[in-house]
């Protein structure tokens, strides 16, 4: 049952009402970084959640300061690993050979 608060607000019970700020809404929009890396130019490397596509991706540094990161992971493709426990990581660049599992 609504009641009116003194700055005439309603409050309702708890679980009453839908909100508008759904779980899927927030993680959505979450990106979280990892798997850092660096290639033979100097540039930053890493992993990074893409929830709105349901994968990881490696995103790199763009090419002058400024520029925007790039994602050189190719579609259809989820950078991911499941050995961390063992000290693994989901990508390593040698020789500008990008590597990922």
């Amino acid at each position: 049952m609504a009641s009116p608060s003194p700055q005439g607000q309603v409050g309702t019970a708890f679980d009453s009402w839908s909100s508008p700020i759904t779980a899927d809404l927030v993680s959505a929009s979450i990106k979280h970084p990892g798997g850092m890396a660096v290639d033979s130019q100097g540039r930053l490397i890493w992993c990074e959640t893409h929830p709105w596509e349901g994968r990881y991706v490696l995103m790199r540094e763009g090419v002058e300061p400024g520029k925007p990161a790039e994602a050189i992971t190719p579609e259809g493709y989820n950078v991911r690993t499941v050995i961390h426990e063992c000290g693994g990581g989901p990508s390593t660049v040698w020789c500008d050979i990008l590597v990922f599992f």
